[in-house]
């Protein structure tokens, strides 16, 4: 390998409050500090945020196709000129690696064909709860169990088994190869953070969209309530349910149990987790659930449902509790019994290690490496 390997990543949108687009430009930060990579990344939509974390990283083309506020499956319409647009661009840059992110990016090498390699990485496959509008439900099945996962690319990465598994049932081309390398955090930070969690504080931390399921959780909440009065959960993240999350608060009279916080700094994040008896973790689909590491690189026990890939990672009653999918009796319950003293930190700690973000870079390396010694 050459000794500045120049990567160009395309994501349909970035933003630090969104797990995926974060974790590859964290992974490719540390590729760029270590190995002597220089990143492109090519985005339909940047918010302040991510720009101003890593303008000085990266060089961040922002074809500014898609409107603030909303994802881009929200916006249909506008998918058309993102792929135009970003094709053209990718076919006009000087790279080694052509590196695509999940979903409607996925289906841009169906456009071009290069002489280089071109990965393509899959966090997890949306259901029909995932989208909202008419015309996004009729085009998942299509644009993702058929062409996404059938991509004309070199290699297929996906973070967990369990979306191994969902791509190879639904690909007709077995010769594409997956890859699984799991997500990685900087563990420094959080292994460094002391806990002092306060009994029967909770907290939930994503963006605020359906198939992360808040409305389980307030349920439950307002059930536990009942037989535990400190009970009190901290809802991290923003997005199109604010909303209908407060409306459901105040219907339920929990004002003064539930708080919606929006979004905070880094700081504030480990604070709150810090302070917490557990973190609750209830999305589906998922792709791989970071904040679930961070809770664990504290030292932060987990509650979450019993599905695949959250349950790749936790151990029932090792480092955390699982239950079983949309039982919100059963989570209502624990949050009444549960005690953070029941589960041993350094456990938790040691389980997260296996996720440091060092070693993840480490296997990006090696992966680029291999593809572009390859004949």
């Amino acid at each position: 390998m050459k000794q500045h390997t120049h990567v160009t990543f395309v994501s349909d949108y970035l933003s630090i409050y969104t797990g995926g687009p974060l974790i590859m430009a964290s992974i490719f930060e540390g590729l760029v500090k270590r190995y002597n990579y220089d990143i492109t990344i090519v985005t339909g939509l940047v918010d302040e945020a991510f720009r101003e974390k890593f303008e000085n990283t990266f060089n961040i083309v922002d074809l500014k196709i898609f409107q603030p506020g909303k994802l881009p499956h929200q916006q249909p319409g506008k998918i058309p000129s993102f792929l135009l647009k970003a094709r053209n661009t990718i076919l006009s840059s000087n790279s080694d690696i052509l590196h695509f992110n999940s979903h409607t990016p996925n289906l841009i090498p169906y456009s071009i064909s290069v002489k280089k390699p071109v990965v393509c990485t899959i966090h997890h496959l949306e259901n029909f709860s995932a989208v909202s509008s008419f015309v996004s439900k009729f085009l998942l099945p299509v644009s993702q169990d058929i062409l996404e996962v059938n991509t004309i690319c070199t290699l297929i990465h996906v973070t967990s088994k369990y979306t191994a598994e969902q791509v190879a049932k639904r690909r007709f081309f077995a010769r594409r190869r997956i890859i699984m390398i799991p997500n990685g955090i900087d563990l420094s930070k959080h292994l460094a953070v002391k806990k002092k969690p306060e009994p029967g504080t909770f907290l939930m931390i994503g963006r605020l969209e359906p198939r992360k399921h808040y409305e389980h959780a307030i349920l439950a909440a307002k059930l536990a309530r009942k037989h535990r009065k400190d009970l009190k959960l901290y809802i991290v993240g923003d997005g199109p349910l604010r909303p209908a999350l407060e409306r459901k608060i105040r219907e339920e009279n929990l004002e003064d149990a539930v708080k919606l916080l929006g979004n905070v700094d880094e700081q504030e994040k480990l604070e709150l987790l810090a302070r917490s008896e557990a973190l609750i973790h209830l999305g589906y689909p998922e792709g791989f659930g970071i904040v679930v590491i961070e809770a664990l690189a504290m030292g932060i026990p987990v509650i979450s449902y019993n599905l695949p890939p959250i349950n790749e990672i936790i151990k029932n009653n090792v480092h955390g509790i699982l239950l079983n999918k949309d039982d919100i009796a059963s989570l209502a319950r624990v949050l009444i019994h549960f005690r953070a003293q029941n589960f041993n930190p350094d456990v938790l700690r040691a389980k997260a290690t296996e996720y440091d973000l060092e070693q993840t870079a480490r296997k990006f390396h090696k992966l680029y490496s291999v593809l572009l010694n390859e004949p």
